[in-house]
């Protein structure tokens, strides 16, 4: 009707698993990061409230 193509468009199996693929990958590379991030960051606050509250670790 406007005569541009449509950006939505499924153009056959091989591009819905190739997506697949790159979400999968994606995904697998922000948890990684996120655990890491993440578990040294629990270490900082940790130690923050140790310092803070004088709380010993046992």
């Amino acid at each position: 009707m406007l005569g541009i193509d449509a950006f939505l468009v499924q153009h056959g199996i091989h591009d819905t698993m190739d997506d697949m693929l790159f979400n999968l990958i994606g995904s697998i590379v922000v948890a990684f990061w996120g655990t890491v991030y993440l578990n040294t960051l629990s270490y900082k606050i940790a130690e923050l409230f140790e310092e803070r509250f004088g709380i010993n670790k046992q």
